[in-house]
């Protein structure tokens, strides 16, 4: 991940519309399968965190309550 912070776009279904999420997260597992021209994995097993961007801080009892 290098020149980070990249902008990124995750679809998870209509679940979540408009969720403005912050990265924190990647692991990747690549296998053997790589594009013959220029190396770039065909399949790989990915793992991504994501933490849920809030513009204004929130009192503790508005999350707990």
């Amino acid at each position: 991940l290098k020149n980070a912070p990249h902008r990124v776009i995750f679809m998870f279904g209509d679940l979540y519309p408009g969720v403005l999420c912050v990265v924190r997260q990647v692991k990747a597992r690549f296998f053997h399968m790589f594009d013959r021209d220029n190396l770039l994995p065909q399949h790989a097993e990915v793992d991504v965190m994501l933490e849920e961007y809030i513009d204004q801080s929130v009192d503790y009892s508005e999350v707990r309550g």
